[in-house]
């Protein structure tokens, strides 16, 4: 799902460099960029509604939260990037990405700039597999 969702992001916007983790806000990097950072999960019944639409049979939804960091070097930019990328997320997902919350961020690896942390919920299909691809190639990479 979060690859996903970025590539929607790069899809839509203009090319600016998004990056995933907290890591896109260390002290030494700098603006302009988005930085995607999952946060936290709750599993329910599955939905219909979900992103990106299930192709096999979905088992469960995963309703996902996650800061999308908008980073730039002054307040406008930051409020001209966040009407944008709310505009992007309507147009692509419709209401299966909902905005929830915003902080403005200074400081600490926010260094340059100023940076807006938009929290997002996106609600994902957990869909059944036939077969056990992941898992196999991690216990091939364990010797198993």
């Amino acid at each position: 799902m979060i690859a996903e969702f970025i590539q929607v992001l790069a899809q839509e916007l203009p090319p600016v460099p998004i990056y995933v983790g907290l890591a896109g806000l260390d002290e030494h990097a700098h603006p302009p960029r988005l930085v995607v950072v999952p946060e936290r999960e709750t599993l329910e019944a599955s939905t219909q509604y979900t992103f990106p639409a299930p192709t096999g049979r979905p088992l469960y939804a995963r309703r996902v939260r996650l800061s999308l960091y908008l980073w730039a070097s002054a307040y406008s930019d930051v409020e001209g990037m966040l009407a944008e990328v709310l505009t992007a997320l309507r147009r692509r997902l419709g209401t299966l990405a909902q905005p929830r919350d915003g902080e403005w961020v200074e400081g600490g690896a926010i260094a340059l700039g100023v940076a807006y942390r938009l929290g997002l919920e996106v609600v994902a299909p957990v869909e059944e597999r036939e077969q056990y691809v992941i898992l196999e190639q991690l216990a091939m990479q364990c010797g198993g």
